[in-house]
């Protein structure tokens, strides 16, 4: 049986249940891929290049941004993270750059270390409240299940699933089945809110993901641990115009400018992603 909810289709098999999500487009060619997701600890949802990471025990004092970028498993833009890189060093930010399969779960254990937190990541949704899983937006990772257990261990990563603070998710692709796909760890809002304490005051957080504003469960956890802004998209956003945001807003963040200023700087094309209608949001401490 095939239902339609109202974000993106849900297909019930069993007790299981299907989230298909829009998340890529190629170059002068829109391809979606669909997000296929399975919850009740089943599947849940939605390049790799060196590990670059600078000073990872300095001081929580000094500016530092990190770059949490696992799309780059699947849609990597070198040239974007060089960009990132070079714009905030040259501004006196110590960088923290985690690529493909070195975005693991400890960068995200950590986020009270950063000014300035972009998380270039596939997204999910889930605004089921009648199923175990949080309701609230998804964040992949760029780890493998079967990786995540040998970087980790087994009883940890099953202890994480049991708590709902991760799922597993696959990226579908045409003409292979779900089962055959790699499984990904995706972490859920609730880990957020319990495994990290607080945030900086002054911390922006920058998540190019789909449904990073469907609603506001993510926003209000990064809000209430005490970051400044919170950045993401409302609908299925395509990666193409997710990396076009971070050609834009870090640079001017670096620069000083303030991220509400700039986000109402903004015109109609910068916002609004001409391919899925997906729309730039902004929450905010006011």
């Amino acid at each position: 049986m095939l239902t339609k909810n109202t974000r993106g289709f849900s297909r019930v098999l069993g007790k299981k249940t299907k989230l298909a999500i829009i998340i890529a487009v190629t170059i002068l060619v829109v391809s979606t891929i669909f997000l296929e997701i399975l919850f009740s600890n089943q599947f849940m949802f939605v390049h790799e290049n060196n590990l670059i990471n600078n000073n990872v025990e300095n001081s929580r004092e000094e500016k530092r941004v990190l770059i949490y970028d696992p799309l780059s498993r699947e849609y990597s833009n070198p040239e974007l993270i060089d960009l990132l890189m070079k714009t905030f060093t040259q501004h006196n930010y110590t960088v923290d750059i985690y690529i493909g399969k070195n975005a693991t779960l400890d960068p995200l254990y950590h986020l009270d270390r950063y000014d300035i937190i972009i998380l270039r990541a596939h997204g999910g949704y889930n605004n089921n409240s009648k199923i175990p899983e949080p309701v609230g937006q998804y964040v992949f990772t760029g780890i493998y299940f079967n990786e995540a257990i040998k970087i980790y261990g087994k009883n940890k990563i099953y202890d994480l699933l049991k708590h709902h603070y991760i799922v597993k998710g696959v990226i579908p692709r045409n003409g292979v089945s779900i089962y055959e796909l790699p499984l990904y760890v995706v972490v859920s809002p609730l880990f957020f809110k319990d495994k990290i304490s607080s945030l900086k005051n002054d911390t922006i957080i920058i998540y190019t993901g789909c449904y990073g504003l469907d609603d506001d469960v993510l926003a209000n956890i990064f809000l209430d641990k005490g970051a400044y802004a919170y950045l993401s998209f409302k609908g299925d956003v395509t990666w193409v115009f997710g990396d076009q945001i971070l050609e834009i807003i870090p640079v001017r963040i670096a620069k000083g400018e303030d991220i509400v200023e700039i986000y109402k700087s903004l015109n109609e094309t910068q916002i609004r992603d001409p391919y899925t209608g997906a729309e730039l949001e902004i929450r905010y401490r006011k």
